[in-house]
């Protein structure tokens, strides 16, 4: 099938407000006010960029269960299709288990698929026309919107690229572009770094490990495959930096892509479980920068 975008990214957390607060105050997302379907276990807040937290309604429900067992962080990735029927054909073609699907309203139809058939991503797809259903709160009047009164540190431009941690790198790709359409990069990772990656222009990245014994092999045997990072571009890297460590956000790493581009990683401890990249750049995108050739190096 083919994926028009990503639509959002969802995030698990303890506690929604504190989350919300936190996002909206350091890096400037502007969140729906809080809703949550009947008969699902969710409270949810929803940013016009697409990045939506989750929290459980119930103590001892199953997303209260969910995230107790593997803690807060990335939980699901939402995919734009043009049509959500030939989409769930083709996944039930493909052997992905349908967990269940449904509708707002007349806006929109979604349908979410189990993790286990998709290496560890909980996807979910969704056609609306035109506007998007989920975040047409945020483009309501100031009472539809939760209220952050706090000048934001940091303003994210958009949701850059969302990683995903897999086993097999090119079994990975391969699978992926086969149900998606994704069109990926040559394979590529710097010398000094256990990663050896793939690239989608819509903003898909696998990651798998160089090494048996290397830090992603080993995460990858205590938690298993899924989704691991996101990467917001913003404007300023410095001030990111100084903002954020501010707050007591740890930096893990920093650099840059040759002069296309610099970035900073930081601790996920520190962002309710998410394991958070800044990136700045200002002409073309530094992954898709690598390869100034890009359409014929593509992973066949």
């Amino acid at each position: 099938m083919k994926v028009e975008r990503i639509d959002h990214v969802g995030i698990y957390v303890n506690d929604l407000e504190k989350a919300a607060d936190f996002f909206s105050g350091v890096f400037g997302f502007e969140f729906s006010r809080v809703f949550g379907a009947e008969g699902m276990d969710v409270r949810e807040v929803v940013d016009t960029l697409g990045l939506d937290l989750l929290a459980a309604k119930s103590a001892d429900g199953p997303t209260a269960r969910v995230i107790k067992h593997r803690g807060e962080g990335p939980a699901a990735l939402s995919l734009k299709v043009p049509d959500i029927e030939t989409g769930i054909a083709e996944m039930l073609a493909n052997g992905i288990r349908m967990v269940h699907r449904g509708n707002h309203g007349d806006a929109a139809k979604w349908a979410t698929f189990h993790p286990k058939d998709t290496l560890g991503v909980f996807i979910e797809l969704v056609e609306y026309k035109p506007g998007n259903p989920y975040l047409s709160a945020s483009a309501q009047s100031a009472d539809a919107l939760y209220i952050c009164d706090k000048q934001p540190l940091i303003k994210v431009e958009r949701i850059d690229h969302v990683g995903i941690y897999v086993k097999d790198l090119d079994q990975a790709a391969k699978f992926f572009k086969k149900l998606f359409e994704f069109d990926f990069s040559a394979p590529f990772g710097p010398e000094h770094e256990d990663a050896i990656q793939v690239m989608d222009r819509l903003g898909v990245n696998l990651i798998a490990s160089k090494t048996p014994g290397g830090p992603i092999a080993k995460l990858l045997a205590r938690r298993g495959e899924g989704l691991h990072n996101l990467t917001f571009k913003i404007p300023n890297i410095e001030v990111a930096i100084k903002g954020l460590t501010s707050k007591n956000v740890r930096m893990v790493s920093r650099g840059n892509y040759g002069k296309h581009a610099k970035w900073a990683t930081f601790h996920p401890k520190d962002t309710f479980g998410v394991f958070i990249n800044l990136v700045e750049y200002h002409v073309l995108h530094p992954y898709l920068a690598c390869f100034e050739e890009f359409q014929p190096k593509l992973l066949n």
